[in-house]
């Protein structure tokens, strides 16, 4: 695959989606000298939002394209090893907008993203305005194990996810403007959801971690 050489920073907007993102040009010839430094992407181009190590070594990356081809936006996870080469790359989500802002390595050897969408759910039968939180598991490979949407038609997303003692996972964000917690089992179905600050204009959970006592 014929790779262009872009570079995007790491930004949290308020909004869901960007409507004036930066995308800067780098010449790769500027960097020969360094074996840090890696570029990714296709001709659609990736907006980046998460990083981490993995387990093995090597790092998970995760965010949304640009454009994806025939499609309008998609969220991406990407897996490199210990030297940033690239072992797999996978998008997700359907013909609309849809993104992570967090991808976690899970105890399984899988992978957690958490993020919105508008193409499943409510808000595939409303606007773009108006999507769902999102959550999809995955196989050590990327294969999707299961996607779930949560929220109602007020505008919800999560910006972060964690795995429980009991393998389910929580996570956090904003469900119409108000700080939203979601308690699942390791299907990703819904055990409980919590609304939290409601006399706050608005609020949102940002991260979410999980205590030695299995507190949240």
């Amino acid at each position: 695959m014929q790779f262009q050489k872009f570079l995007y920073g790491l930004m949290m907007p308020f909004a869901l989606f960007c409507t004036s993102c930066l995308k800067l040009k780098v010449s790769p010839s500027q960097y020969q000298s360094s074996s840090a430094v890696k570029f990714y992407g296709d001709q659609y181009g990736n907006f980046l939002s998460t990083f981490e190590a993995t387990p093995d070594g090597g790092y998970v990356f995760g965010g949304y394209t640009i454009n994806s081809n025939g499609l309008e936006q998609q969220g991406f996870i990407q897996k490199c090893n210990q030297k940033g080469g690239l072992e797999w790359y996978q998008t997700y989500g359907g013909p609309k907008l849809d993104l992570f802002w967090v991808v976690r390595p899970t105890t399984d050897g899988g992978y957690i993203a958490a993020g919105a969408t508008t193409s499943y759910g409510s808000g595939a039968n409303l606007n773009y305005n108006l999507q769902n939180a999102y959550l999809v598991k995955t196989d050590s490979r990327g294969n999707v194990l299961w996607q779930k949407t949560f929220g109602g038609n007020n505008g919800d997303l999560f910006y972060d996810v964690n795995e429980t003692s009991d393998k389910g996972f929580v996570a956090v964000g904003s469900a119409g403007g108000q700080f939203y917690m979601v308690k699942t089992n390791q299907n990703g179905d819904s055990l409980w959801t919590r609304s939290l600050f409601k006399g706050y204009s608005r609020s949102y959970g940002a991260s979410v971690a999980i205590g030695p006592n299995g507190n949240i």
